[in-house]
């Protein structure tokens, strides 16, 4: 059996590419069930295939090539030297109540213990700074 497994390896690409361990499975279920199929057994086997598509690589480009830049004082800088700008983040309302909860966050840490277990509260005040900062993206 084991001339016929390494014999295999080599006529079958894919099969040689498969761990030595694997490629004996798989032989092995293949020769079992041939055997069954050839003695008139019908088991119900149900056949999956594995397909890879080679694609060809994309062409490049034909036009001009331009680099951006995200930065804090200008969001966007092309290097063409454009530069795109967005409206406000947050709103007055919005920056006010934001300030409030990083305050509350700050005094909640500052009166516990070094090392101490983030309490029930300065972790839910954690949660409504985390939700209005994902409303900024």
């Amino acid at each position: 059996m084991d001339l016929a497994i390494r014999q295999a390896r080599k006529d079958v690409e894919w099969l040689g590419m498969l761990p030595a361990q694997a490629a004996q499975a798989v032989l092995k279920t293949y020769h079992r069930a041939w055997v069954n199929c050839s003695q008139g057994r019908d088991l119900g086997w149900h056949l999956a295939f594995r397909v890879q598509i080679l694609e060809p690589k994309p062409e490049p480009r034909s036009g001009p090539q331009v680099g951006i830049d995200v930065g804090v004082r200008v969001p966007v800088a092309l290097s063409d030297g454009g530069i795109r700008t967005h409206g406000a983040w947050l709103t007055d309302k919005e920056q006010i109540q934001l300030l409030k909860l990083e305050r509350r966050a700050a005094h909640r840490k500052s009166v516990r213990p070094p090392g101490a277990k983030t309490s029930r509260r300065l972790g839910e005040t954690y949660g409504r700074i985390q939700a209005h900062r994902w409303r900024l993206l």
